[in-house]
């Protein structure tokens, strides 16, 4: 039976509850579309792959997806993805602000960080916490990253957002700079007051 101890799984009932969709239905229901996009991503590529010689110019995750698994991967780095394959990844909630989901970018956004991992985007803070739980954690132990408009350029400035808790929120702007083909964090991000995900009531 799923609840907030671990992820569901693929037999738990995870898309209806009693009275209809809950949020963390409606985010598991977007998690599994995407990671189905994803698989037929990584297919695609395959069979691109062996019937061209060279690959396209353009080929790869776009520069948001890219700076977006940057900023994450900051904000978790104290919860490493697990030693072992049979273990459960992290799983981190992943809120936009400023900007409409594109499910193209939250593919891409996967791909980058699905051995390190569990990534589900939300559209709201109901979805990836258990509000009526003291402190109205995160659902899973997980953690939830707000992330801001990414505006692709050659050096950006992004705000990001930590919550674990209703206690336990930090915020930073990241400066970036696109070098070679990556994003590279230029200093430490910045320490700032959270707009997102202030304490509950």
């Amino acid at each position: 039976m799923s609840g907030p101890g671990r992820p569901p799984t693929e037999s738990d009932s995870v898309l209806t509850g009693h009275n209809g969709p809950t949020p963390a239905s409606r985010a598991a229901f977007v998690h599994l579309l995407a990671r189905a996009l994803l698989v037929c991503a990584v297919g695609a590529g395959a069979l691109i792959g062996s019937a061209c010689t060279k690959p396209a110019p353009e080929s790869g995750p776009s520069r948001t997806a890219l700076g977006y698994a940057t900023m994450i991967g900051w904000l978790v780095s104290d919860r490493p993805g697990p030693p072992t394959t049979e273990d459960d990844l992290p799983v981190v909630f992943v809120e936009t602000f400023g900007i409409e989901h594109d499910l193209v970018v939250q593919v891409e956004v996967l791909g980058e960080l699905s051995e390190r991992f569990d990534v589900r985007f939300v559209d709201t803070l109901e979805e990836a916490t258990i509000a009526d739980e003291d402190g109205a954690p995160v659902r899973y132990d997980g953690t939830l990253i707000g992330l801001g408009r990414f505006d692709v350029d050659s050096a950006v400035v992004v705000r990001g957002e930590r919550y674990r808790g209703a206690d336990d929120v930090v915020a930073f702007l990241f400066r970036l700079l696109w070098q070679g083909d990556r994003w590279q964090i230029e200093g430490e991000p910045e320490p700032v007051e959270s707009e997102w995900f202030v304490s509950q009531p």
